[in-house]
């Protein structure tokens, strides 16, 4: 059992490196050319933290990149140790947003945590079905609220069919 929890936290380490690079490296503005000595920033990244939603655990911190218009791709890494239960969880999903000329946002995805329970691993897998507030023409606040009725997959555990829902604050840059 000792082995196993070194082994998670080198993989949480390095998992958390890995993100942070990801991070840092990732091109942190799109800009469109509005006219020859102007440009107008599209904040296409968002860094938040979710509770509970697709993560599979209570807390997760999570990168969005959206690409194209309305598609975006989140990745993220989860940590919980709730009562005896501790969980790594790594999220990741794929969301089509509809961007209206009114905000909030439709979003509609399918999203996917890699768990470890108690040194089982597992998968929690389901739709996600939400809105997202963010100003789409200045890096800013992000607000997201999301539906996610999922299957908890996990070796040694009964299946188990759980609607969840999420909430999801941070930036937009």
């Amino acid at each position: 059992m000792c082995e196993l929890k070194e082994r998670m936290n080198r993989y949480s380490k390095i998992l958390t490196a890995c993100l942070l690079i990801a991070f840092v490296s990732v091109d942190s503005v799109n800009a469109q050319k509005t006219d020859s000595t102007k440009r107008k920033i599209v904040p296409r990244n968002m860094l938040y933290f979710e509770i509970l939603g697709t993560s599979g655990g209570i807390l997760s911190i999570n990168y969005e990149r959206l690409k194209k218009e309305n598609i975006s791709l989140r990745g993220g890494i989860g940590l919980t140790n709730f009562f005896s239960t501790e969980l790594v969880s790594v999220p990741f999903s794929v969301s089509y947003i509809t961007q209206g000329k009114k905000r909030p946002d439709l979003e509609m995805g399918y999203g996917m945590s890699l768990l470890l329970v108690n040194g089982n691993p597992g998968i929690f897998t389901g739709p996600v079905i939400g809105f997202r507030d963010y100003n789409r023409s200045k890096p800013g606040l992000v607000i997201r609220v999301v539906f996610t009725p999922s299957l908890y997959l996990v070796t040694g555990y009964d299946i188990a069919f759980v609607p969840m829902g999420g909430l999801s604050m941070g930036l937009s840059y």
